[in-house]
């Protein structure tokens, strides 16, 4: 969040944060037993989550010290994201062809919601809106979005949807696809 610091996911098992004006490696987070798929900042730069395909996500402080282990749901970690405006951390979560998004409050550290997708529905990619809106980019070439209690579906993509990316002011969506295509959403207002 500060603008300073890269951090990058590995197929070795670790996460890595890097010094963006001199492209020098500072840390080497270790600890996980499967790939890290997935690095994500909270908002004030304190925590960085990574996500991993030994089943669990591990939660670093900001001077790169281990501080949580998030574990409890089958399957591997595909991708995490913190919530701008309140405390969440919501977790993509993916085993045989059964997806689920697990939303961990960041005071306590427990799980509070369980967002459990259709079969054949992975979970590739997940980010929050400024709003708290919550976007989950699917294998099955959508994307599903919940907001204030409610449940919007966007189609549009010919294949799974891999990323999504909300703007700064949450008024779009970008998503990317195995369809070779990137989309652009303007998200309604409510």
């Amino acid at each position: 969040p500060d603008g300073q610091t890269l951090a990058s996911a590995s197929r070795d098992r670790t996460a890595r944060l890097w010094t963006l004006a001199t492209g020098e490696e500072t840390r080497v987070l270790a600890g996980h037993r499967g790939p890290v798929n997935d690095v994500a900042f909270s908002p004030d730069g304190a925590y960085l989550a990574t996500a991993s395909g030994d089943m669990q996500v591990k939660v670093w402080t900001a001077d790169g010290g281990e501080a949580f282990t998030l574990a409890g749901s089958q399957g591997a970690v595909t991708t995490a994201a913190f919530a701008r405006g309140d405390a969440r951390l919501a977790c993509g979560w993916n085993m045989w062809s059964y997806g689920h998004v697990t939303l961990w409050n960041t005071g306590s550290w427990e799980p509070v919601d369980r967002l459990q997708m259709a079969h054949g529905q992975l979970v590739f990619g997940v980010d929050f809106a400024p709003d708290g809106t919550l976007a989950a980019a699917l294998s099955a070439g959508y994307i599903r979005l919940w907001k204030g209690g409610e449940e919007i579906t966007l189609r549009g993509h010919g294949e799974a949807v891999r990323v999504v990316a909300f703007s700064p002011d949450g008024g779009r969506l970008a998503s990317g696809s195995s369809d070779r295509t990137i989309k652009v959403w303007v998200l309604p207002d409510q």
